[in-house]
């Protein structure tokens, strides 16, 4: 719904910048008039109505100061050129249309009937390239060879910087709203994915199947942090319910999904550049009836079996390309593994060892919540230093961050944080010991998860830019799939090995990782400089 009614803005917006881009293409697309004689009424008249029409108008009738209507004026250099091929373009076509037996010379009322056509049809085209050419955010341009066609093309942008209709610019309540939409989508999936956790020994009663089988439930989604960790604290006290049946972790979860849709399809607007220009190209052709408006995603024309097989195969190339890549997604695979063997973990951690209930167990989840929203303390400190290194970058002729700043996250602790918690948990898990000791673990592996989230996404978005959504993909699949598969050792491992034993492995991995990001900070630009996909910032050329 919000984007079918961001679609009918657009074509508000295109007619009313159409409207104020209008009289600039008069003034500069104005060719030699008869005019009237200087001492004529008719000249007379001309000058007066101009100068009323400029009184009215403010002088935006398109002649600049200091010339009248039917002086003569020359166009700009590109576009008198471009009036040119047109011009010989159109009396081509026109002359290879007519047939041999209708000579011009022969007959002069056809002669006259071409010229006219001719100049009918160069007069609307010409009118309809000089308002191109003012147009605010339109290039004109001849189309290259790879693009296919022929001929000039207005390539369509936002109408400068401060655009309403350019997502950057909207206000601060509208993308917090948009954000949370998007945020609410990946709560829900992460949701789904743990909220099973809860009623593995139920389901796996009912169903005469092993508890590791039914934790299979948990390869089928998994995404954002948050959902995974409210997930059990749900489904415990669900479970634990004499009211309700273990069943109703499904009918929340479908509930919960349904009202989060319903959100997404009323109020979520559209964000992409590449579609928002293609609706404002589309209401560009319509409004001004030339079919040269296109969207750069236009131009391209590339079948579609072509894109699919690319989008299917770069993120493979990459990763094994890219050592950028190959170790991001080492580091986030073993979080991920971390993460989702604490759902089925927290029942021996907890349940077994301190004699919790299943509800309190899902509760102590939240001490992992406590320590996600700690890391957002963070966030002041380094838009700080953010804005303190661009302004030295911009003085000594750079234009932005280098993708290494995106790692300060990981670097504050983050990094560290991950294998410490582990090792307190794993060590504090006594029934001698206090509850506390391993919650605060739990609040301490919070703050290093989204620490090292953050840093991750960020570097690899920045470091690659238009290539960013292949390497996302690429680091995505490749923790999806290793954090899967642990999640149906982690019962094993849990009852065999012990819940000191089975942290203590995974903090030796997790620790063996901790100099990645610091690796990067200070040798990440060279790994670029060789890298065929990642960008060179200008500033590091210096």
């Amino acid at each position: 719904m919000q984007s079918y009614l961001q679609y009918r803005r657009f074509r508000t917006a295109v007619i009313a910048q159409r409207e104020r881009d209008h009289g600039k293409a008069v003034g500069p697309r104005t060719y030699k008039q008869d005019a009237p004689s200087p001492n004529s009424s008719e000249a007379s008249h001309a000058t007066d109505d101009h100068r009323d029409l400029e009184k009215a108008e403010g002088s935006t009738t398109g002649f600049p100061e200091g010339v009248r209507p039917g002086e003569l004026r020359h166009a700009p250099e590109g576009e008198e050129s471009i009036r040119k091929e047109e011009e010989a373009t159109l009396e081509d076509n026109l002359r290879g249309s007519e047939s041999e037996d209708d000579d011009p010379d022969d007959d002069p009322d056809l002669a006259q009937a071409a010229l006219s056509r001719i100049s009918t049809i160069e007069s609307n085209r010409s009118a309809g390239t000089a308002l191109g050419m003012v147009m605010t955010g339109i290039q004109v341009r001849k189309r290259s060879t790879r693009e296919g066609g022929e001929g000039q093309v207005f390539v369509v942008g936002y109408e400068g910087e401060n655009d309403p209709m350019n997502p950057h610019n909207w206000g601060i309540t509208r993308r917090i709203c948009a954000t949370l939409m998007v945020a609410s989508i990946g709560f829900v999936v992460g949701l789904a994915s743990a909220i099973d956790a809860s009623a593995v020994s139920e389901a796996a009663k009912e169903f005469g199947v092993s508890e590791v089988v039914e934790s299979l439930a948990t390869v089928f989604a998994n995404a954002a942090f948050t959902g995974p960790l409210m997930g059990p604290v749900m489904g415990g006290f669900i479970v634990q319910s004499s009211l309700v049946s273990w069943r109703w972790v499904e009918w929340v979860t479908l509930i919960t999904s349904g009202l989060v849709f319903g959100l997404v399809i009323l109020f979520q607007p559209e964000t992409y550049p590449p579609i928002l220009l293609k609706w404002k190209a589309s209401h560009l052709r319509a409004v001004t009836g030339d079919d040269r408006y296109k969207a750069e995603v236009e131009i391209r024309m590339e079948p579609f079996i072509h894109r699919l097989k690319r989008a299917l195969y770069r993120p493979f190339l990459l990763t094994s390309r890219e050592p950028i890549i190959i170790l991001i997604a080492l580091y986030l695979t073993v979080i991920y593994i971390v993460l989702f063997t604490f759902l089925d973990g927290y029942t021996y951690i907890f349940t077994e060892i301190h004699g919790t209930s299943e509800g309190i167990t899902g509760l102590c989840f939240l001490g992992i919540v406590v320590g996600l929203f700690g890391a957002s303390a963070l966030v002041p400190l380094i838009y700080k230093w953010a804005k303190r290194d661009l302004q030295k970058i911009k003085e000594q002729g750079g234009d932005r961050l280098p993708p290494e700043f995106r790692l300060w996250f990981a670097m504050l602790g983050g990094a560290f944080a991950i294998p410490i918690s582990l090792f307190w948990m794993g060590w504090t898990s006594y029934p001698s010991i206090s509850i506390w000791s391993p919650l605060a673990a739990s609040a301490l592996f919070g703050y290093g998860i989204l620490c090292i989230f953050i840093s991750s996404y960020q570097y690899v978005i920045d470091s690659y830019e238009s290539f960013a959504a292949s390497a996302l993909v690429a680091v995505t699949l490749i923790r999806y799939i290793a954090a899967g598969g642990m999640a149906v050792v982690g019962i094993p491992f849990y009852k065999n090995m012990g819940v000191q034993y089975t942290l203590t492995i995974m903090a030796c991995i997790s620790a063996l990782l901790v100099p990645l990001p610091y690796v990067f900070y200070k040798y990440g630009h060279q790994i670029r400089r060789h890298s065929k996909y990642a960008i060179k910032v200008r500033s590091e050329s210096k």
